[in-house]
């Protein structure tokens, strides 16, 4: 196996979005924060590591390059190009909701290249005129943005924490879950990797599920048991397809009754119906394999519409943040500089305890909330001030209401 890592050239551009301004208040609170800390905890101030930024949205995965030309070197050449195009349109499609696919501009080879940062070359096959590699190309969030907004194209980029889903089938009455005999799962396990903004997650059906929660529980949303399969699969929110099996005998074609329910800790819970008939002569497979298909897209188109980056809507908030000592502030400023929401964290103020900052952030409150949860990050309104808290809340699955599937 060859692996290698490439800096890939890139304009001079000016960052629009500044994830966390450091100002000369902010500096010498920090150092203020540090002093204390070192003198609970014995860390120097001195030793202590810069903090990286991680934008692992703009990373794309597994880029297969498989060209053919008079000599390796050749082809070697245009596969690496072609594999950066590749991520670009996979990158757009992850970010940019699908009825503004259109709107992105055009790029060929050499304007992509400026918006890589760096790729690397893995599983890498050459003959004397054929090149193969699976690649790995991480884009300059700066220029992207850049590009993005220059052409007034909506995205988003925030990702959200893994999604379980639990597909319980009713077919003549009886509701299947983990059974072999649940086609309705089955549809949903051979669906690709996410590739977008809400990874999935699919349970092994094994006895540790099993014991976890059965169909009746799921069908019917037990709080606690979707609660503890979510905990052991590391998972935010639960994803509940119910899916009533029928036919239409005018038609000879089966059909199918789905509602779908997002439990989780973060916003309003969220249910949708929906109705799929097959064609004539089709299968319950092939319908279910589509149903699959188009409902788990509109789980990711909506997550894009409800997280559009709103330039034309700046708001500043004032939290204190709760905190333990230097750790916790670390910890906090790393979570904050990897939200695109917000343009600026000031330092205000600070005790050992709790600390006062001023967040300048894109969109609404409501946003920004949600953004947080996505880095285990709460933020309430109190009687007094809004609080920002390190840590979740409390992963309790609620009722959900009529409405769209985040």
């Amino acid at each position: 196996m060859h692996l290698a890592i490439f800096a890939a050239k890139i304009l001079d551009l000016h960052r629009f979005v500044t994830f966390a301004r450091t100002t000369a208040r902010d500096t010498v609170m920090g150092l203020l924060l540090c002093t204390l800390a070192a003198a609970t905890s014995g860390v120097s101030a001195a030793t202590l590591p810069l903090i990286a930024q991680i934008d692992d949205v703009f990373t794309v995965l597994e880029v297969q390059v498989d060209i053919t030309a008079k000599t390796a070197a050749v082809a070697r050449e245009l596969a690496l190009a072609e594999g950066q195009i590749q991520a670009f349109r996979r990158l757009m499609m992850r970010l940019v909701p699908r009825r503004d696919h259109a709107s992105v501009p055009p790029l060929g080879a050499e304007s992509v290249a400026e918006l890589v940062r760096n790729f690397e070359v893995d599983r890498e096959k050459t003959s004397s005129v054929r090149y193969i590699a699976t690649l790995k190309v991480r884009f300059s969030p700066s220029r992207v943005r850049t590009l993005l907004r220059g052409a007034g194209v909506p995205f988003a980029e925030t990702a959200s924490k893994p999604v379980l889903v639990l597909p319980v089938l009713r077919k003549a009455g009886v509701l299947l879950l983990w059974d072999d005999i649940n086609v309705w799962r089955r549809a949903w396990a051979v669906l690709p990797q996410s590739d977008g903004l809400v990874p999935m997650i699919m349970p092994a059906a094994d006895l540790a599920d099993i014991n976890d929660i059965g169909p009746e529980q799921a069908a019917r949303g037990d709080e606690d048991r979707l609660r503890v399969i979510a905990a052991r699969y590391g998972a935010a929110d639960v994803l509940l397809a119910l899916a009533n099996q029928g036919a239409d005998p005018d038609r000879n074609a089966p059909t199918l009754q789905i509602t779908v329910s997002r439990f989780g800790a973060v916003g309003p819970d969220r249910t949708l119906v929906r109705s799929f008939t097959g064609n004539a002569g089709e299968t319950i497979e092939r319908l279910m394999a589509r149903a699959a298909i188009d409902l788990n897209t509109g789980v990711e188109e909506n997550w894009k519409s409800d997280n559009l980056l709103k330039f034309d809507e700046r708001r500043r908030l004032t939290a204190i943040a709760q905190i333990g000592g230097l750790a916790d502030w670390i910890e906090l400023r790393r979570r904050l500089r990897r939200i695109a929401f917000i343009q600026s964290s000031d330092l205000m103020s600070l005790s050992r305890t709790e600390a006062t900052i001023l967040l300048s952030y894109l969109g609404d409150e409501e946003q920004l909330i949600l953004a947080l949860a996505q880095r285990d990050l709460t933020l309430s309104r109190e009687p007094l001030s809004w609080v920002l808290r390190l840590g979740s809340a409390p992963n309790q699955a609620r009722n959900p209401q009529p409405g769209k599937v985040e």
